[in-house]
């Protein structure tokens, strides 16, 4: 029997460890896992030693309250894997703790492999130093880190991305949207958390006003929860946009982007699940100054989307900061929507992205990967 020891500090981090830890031990009954997780590793039989609700931390004040708590998990962590002479320890992306972790396993001579690359290619380079001289390989979601890694003498592989496997699944199992009209349907995406809703939906609204006066749209917006709803009534139910014809679509979010015939989406991990799905969009993202300001010091890629990143140059407008308003979303939308040659080649080059996140069955290919670097 081979122990396995899988960190997990986040709720995203848990959902691809357990699914990793899941298709592991499809392929080999001969490994026992422990960790750090919830309840995704849970399912999946893993014994942990903390949850990573313990390892959460919002904003700047939090992280330096938990500053003794880190310090501690650093020592604890190495000497419960000593003990229990695990024979490889998998790091699920959460980098500031797992880079430390994986310099604490390394002068033990414990293998680390890394799942989940860290956005080092948007900023914090110099994070290869560490990754090259204490990590033993590390698994990425696109072709370019593959490249970036083995420049820099790193064993990387790339294996596909499962994010194309999530939205499958979802589009085989979400409920069917009826829409039918000849007229335009909007997908509106401002975000989940609280100040993506009270930075991006005024403007969104703004827009939908004048896409609505021009082309008579009606708009799909996405949601997790009722809070989420909630938030963006407030906005939504002001007598300005009465006449707009908005549907909150409760968990099913990639069939209302199969359905709709544009994209308006903030920036983030959905703009790569537009792409799977073929679909054409507008990307916008609006933070506060200070982030704005750090943002320009510190990040290193022209392009802020996943999509353009994956693309390697723009294919989808991104609309940031001072620039993100009704009047420039409509505008953007609107050239789109009055030019089929255009519209052709947006959706030809967001065919292009999808075609690089490889075919189905990554988690499947990861997993092959994983355990012949265990079993060296």
């Amino acid at each position: 029997m081979k122990k396995i020891f899988v960190m997990a500090g986040e709720a995203s981090g848990d959902i691809h460890a357990g699914r990793l830890v899941s298709a592991l031990k499809r392929l080999s009954s001969s490994l026992t896992f422990f960790g750090v997780g919830g309840e995704q590793l849970k399912k999946e039989g893993v014994e942990l030693i903390y949850d990573y609700s313990d390892f959460v931390s919002m904003g700047f004040v939090e992280p330096v309250l938990k500053l003794f708590f880190y310090r501690k998990a650093l020592k604890n962590i190495p000497v419960f894997i000593t003990e229990n002479h695990i024979d490889t320890v998998i790091l699920i992306d959460f980098p500031g703790f797992n880079l430390q972790l994986a310099q604490q396993l390394k002068k033990k001579n414990i293998k680390v492999i890394y799942y989940i690359s860290p956005q080092i290619w948007a900023w914090h380079y110099s994070r290869i130093k560490k990754i090259r001289k204490n990590v033993d390989a590390m698994i990425v979601f696109y072709p370019f880190e593959e490249e970036i890694y083995r420049k820099e003498g790193v064993r990387a592989y790339f294996a596909g991305n499962p994010l194309v496997d999530n939205v499958a699944i979802g589009l085989e199992q979400g409920d069917e949207i009826l829409y039918d009209s000849n007229h335009p349907l909007i997908c509106l995406m401002p975000g989940s958390r609280v100040s993506e809703i009270q930075r991006h939906v005024p403007a969104m609204l703004e827009a939908a006003c004048m896409l609505k006066n021009k082309y008579s749209c009606s708009f799909l917006i996405p949601v997790l929860n009722h809070d989420s709803v909630e938030r963006i009534k407030k906005y939504s139910e002001n007598p300005l946009y009465a006449d707009l014809d908005i549907s909150f679509i409760y968990n099913n979010t990639y069939k209302a982007m199969e359905k709709s015939d544009f994209l308006i989406m903030s920036s983030g991990t959905a703009t790569l699940e537009g792409a799977v799905v073929g679909k054409p969009m507008v990307v916008i993202y609006k933070v506060d100054i200070v982030s704005e300001l750090l943002g320009r010091m510190l990040i290193r890629v022209k392009d802020i989307s996943l999509v353009n990143i994956v693309a390697g140059k723009r294919i989808c407008p991104e609309l940031l900061q001072r620039d993100m308003n009704g009047k420039n979303i409509f505008k953007e939308v609107s050239a789109y929507l009055d030019n089929n040659d255009k519209m052709s080649k947006i959706i030809s080059e967001i065919n292009v992205v999808r075609s690089k996140l490889g075919d189905r069955g990554a988690i499947n290919r990861i997993a092959d990967i994983v355990l012949s670097l265990i079993n060296e």
